[in-house]
């Protein structure tokens, strides 16, 4: 399963690209897109600061994404417990950490998608400037730092199979 794309369907592929890709696309037009249809001016006009409005939408998208991932990871360890598998307070604190990382991850795309909004004036732009920095550094970066690692200092074939 999944050699045919090369990818393997498991929680890193599903934080960094279907959380990740989630993440930029509910924050891709969160300021310009307001902007374009005229509602940011509307709501600028009351008195709440600016640095408060983004949080709001930081902390809006940021639950509706860790919400999921939070009772997914929940159900995960709860069916690997009903089957037999031994689950101690190590492996819960270890299971925690991850999914700590995992919202951190989510949070600066949150971050970013929402800096690219209110410094691009369409959501569009923001939409494509986001998708080209997410594929070079999701996509392409880690297997180039891959392949310059092994060029650069091979593993010797005695120590593959390990």
């Amino acid at each position: 399963p999944g050699a045919a794309s090369g990818l393997a369907l498991d929680a890193s592929f599903v934080v960094q690209v279907v959380l990740g890709l989630l993440a930029l696309l509910l924050t891709f037009d969160a300021v310009a897109g307001e902007q374009e249809a005229g509602v940011l001016r509307v709501v600028l006009a009351h008195p709440v600061p600016r640095l408060v409005l983004l949080l709001g939408k930081l902390a809006g998208a940021l639950a509706t994404l860790a919400l999921p991932l939070v009772a997914g990871t929940l159900g995960a360890l709860l069916v690997l417990g009903a089957h037999g598998v031994p689950l101690g307070a190590r492996e819960w604190g270890r299971a925690a950490l991850v999914a700590v990382a995992a919202l951190l991850y989510v949070a600066t795309m949150l971050g970013a998608g929402l800096a690219a909004s209110s410094l691009t004036a369409r959501g569009k732009t923001a939409l494509v400037v986001l998708l080209l920095a997410w594929t070079f550094l999701v996509l392409v970066l880690p297997r180039a730092a891959d392949v310059v690692a092994a060029t650069l200092r091979p593993v010797p074939p005695d120590e593959v199979h390990r």
